[in-house]
């Protein structure tokens, strides 16, 4: 993930959006975007595993 945000940042991207769980945005916030936000804006955006559109069924595998 580390060289994938580099490329993006040389690239001119301006902006870190991080889609996760609201369980661990803490640990989250703590582990990666501490190392971050110093150096580019960063957003978390939550998404829950039950919350999909109507009529949509997962994967039973899905996790």
């Amino acid at each position: 993930m580390d060289y994938s945000i580099y490329d993006a940042v040389n690239a001119g991207f301006g902006k870190l959006v991080f889609v996760i769980r609201r369980s661990f945005e803490a640990d989250f916030k703590e582990k990666i975007v501490s190392k971050y936000e110093k150096k580019i804006p960063v957003e978390l955006v939550f998404q829950e595993l039950d919350n999909l559109p109507e009529g949509f069924t997962p994967h039973p595998d899905r996790v």
